[in-house]
C-alpha cells in the first residue's frame, strides 16, 4: 500500500535525522489515511524535532482523539504544554498516564513532572487573583523545594528573578535551591575535607573534579548573586553557602575573608590560611 511505502521512507529519513524529508513523506502518508494514529504520531514527532510546537500539538491531539490510550502522544503533549506553562493541559495528560499506565512512565523525570503539575494545580486557585507575576513563580518554587524537586524549583525561581530583577528574596531562595541541587549531584559539601585536599594536593580529586564540572555553572551563577546581595549577612545558611561556593570555585582569598562569619567554620580559618600561603 502507498501509505506503508510513505511511512517506511518517512521513518528511514527520521532515523537519519533528515526531518524535512521525513515530514514530506509523513504528510503524503497521511493523505492516504487521515485517521491513522501511527502516521499522525510520527508526524507529531517530526514537527517536534523541527521546533514547530503548535503543529506537533495539533497532531498529538489528533492521535489522542483517535486512540485515547496512546500514552506516548500524551507524554509529548504533557511535555510541550509544560514547557509552554499551560499547566492545566499538561496536568490532564500526565495524570491520565499516571492513572492508567504508570508502569510505562515510572522514571524519576515523569514523577517530577507529575508532582510539579499537582503542586501547581493545587496552588493555582490561590494565584489567579494575583496574576502570573514574580511572586507567583516564587511561591511555586518554594513549594517545589519543600517537595525536594530542586531542578524544577530553579526553573520557577529563575523566572521570578527574570520578571523582577530587584526581587532580593527570590534571589536568596534561588541560591538555596541551587545549593540543595548541587549537594544532590556532588554529595554533601564537606569543607574540612575540601581544605585538606587543597593543602595536600593543591587540588580536588579527579572524582570531585568530574562532579564539579557538572555544577560549576550553577556555582558561578550563585556567586554573582551572593556577592551583590547584602541580605545574606543575617542568614546563616547563606553565609555558609557563600564560603562553600567560593571554595568550589577556588576563590581562596575571598573564602578566607568570609569564613570567620560562619560559626561552624571558625576553627577552619588557620587551615585555609595554609592554602593561601602555599599558593603564594
Amino acid at each position: 500500500m502507498k501509505t506503508n511505502h510513505y511511512m517506511i521512507e518517512g521513518i528511514k529519513f527520521f532515523k537519519e535525522g533528515k526531518f524535512f524529508h521525513a515530514l514530506e513523506k509523513f504528510i503524503s502518508a497521511l493523505k492516504q489515511d487521515e485517521n491513522n494514529p501511527v502516521i499522525r504520531g510520527n508526524l507529531g514527532e517530526t514537527y517536534l524535532r523541527l521546533g514547530e510546537l503548535n503543529s506537533a500539538i495539533r497532531e498529538f491531539e489528533q492521535v489522542v482523539i483517535l486512540d485515547r490510550n496512546d500514552f506516548g502522544a500524551r507524554y509529548e503533549l504533557g511535555r510541550i504544554y509544560f514547557k509552554q506553562k499551560n499547566y492545566y493541559k499538561a496536568y490532564i495528560n500526565f495524570t491520565y498516564i499516571y492513572e492508567y499506565n504508570s508502569d510505562m512512565f515510572s522514571d524519576y523525570e515523569i514523577q517530577n513532572y507529575i508532582d510539579h503539575i499537582k503542586i501547581i494545580s493545587e496552588s493555582m486557585a490561590n494565584f489567579e487573583k494575583l496574576g502570573i507575576d514574580s511572586k507567583v513563580h516564587y511561591k511555586i518554587g518554594q513549594l517545589l523545594i519543600d517537595k525536594k524537586l530542586y531542578s524544577l524549583a530553579l526553573n520557577e525561581l529563575r523566572t521570578a528573578v527574570e520578571i523582577d530583577p530587584d526581587f532580593s528574596e527570590g534571589k536568596i531562595i534561588f541560591v538555596k535551591a541551587n545549593y540543595f541541587r548541587i549537594e544532590e549531584i556532588i554529595g554533601k559539601i564537606d569543607l574540612e575535607e575540601m581544605i585538606d585536599c587543597y593543602i595536600e594536593n593543591n587540588d580536588l580529586s579527579e572524582e570531585r573534579k568530574i562532579k564539579y564540572e557538572k555544577v560549576k555553572d550553577g556555582v558561578k551563577e550563585c556567586l554573582q548573586i551572593l556577592k551583590k546581595n547584602k541580605d545574606i549577612e543575617s542568614d546563616e545558611l547563606m553565609k555558609k553557602i557563600l564560603v562553600d561556593f567560593l571554595m568550589l570555585d577556588r576563590q581562596f582569598s575571598l573564602a578566607y575573608d568570609h569564613i570567620g562569619s560562619v560559626a561552624e567554620y571558625e576553627n577552619l580559618k588557620p587551615r585555609l590560611q595554609k592554602i593561601l600561603q602555599k599558593n603564594n
